[in-house]
C-alpha cells in the first residue's frame, strides 16, 4: 500500500464503476483525494493545486491501458509540475520505445522525450 507512505495522494479515475471501492477503501483517509475524470482533460498542475496544494516534491504511479500510454505519459511530461518519478507499469512494447536507441526501429518521439 503506498496511501500510508504518501504525504497526500490523488488517485484519478476515469471509469465509474471502480469509483465506489476507491471511495469505499480509500474515502476516510486524509491523505487520500479521489478525482473521477479523463485525466487527458484536465490540466496536471490545476488538479495537484486543486487537491494537494502546497506540495514540494511529486510523483507519478500508474498502471497505464495500452491504447493511452503514450498521450498521458506526454500529457504529465509536458505538464510544467516537475515529477521527481514516473513510476508506471505499461505494455512491454511501449516500455521498448522509450528506451529504443537512436535509430532502432522502434526509435521515436516517446524515446526522445524520455530522455
Amino acid at each position: 500500500m503506498i496511501h500510508p507512505k504518501a504525504g497526500q495522494l490523488l488517485s484519478v479515475e476515469i471509469d465509474n464503476s471502480f469509483i465506489p471501492c476507491l471511495t469505499d477503501q480509500f474515502g476516510l483517509l486524509d491523505n487520500v483525494h479521489i478525482f473521477r475524470g479523463d485525466i487527458l482533460n484536465h490540466p496536471v498542475e490545476k488538479l495537484v493545486n486543486e487537491y494537494i496544494p502546497g506540495g514540494k516534491s511529486h510523483k507519478f504511479l500508474s498502471n497505464l491501458p495500452y491504447y493511452i500510454t503514450t498521450p498521458i505519459l506526454f500529457h504529465f511530461l509536458e505538464s510544467p509540475l516537475f515529477f521527481s518519478r514516473l513510476v508506471v507499469m505499461m505494455q512491454d512494447e511501449v516500455g521498448q520505445r522509450l528506451v529504443a536507441p537512436v535509430g532502432a526501429d522502434n526509435y521515436g518521439v516517446l524515446s526522445i522525450a524520455a530522455l
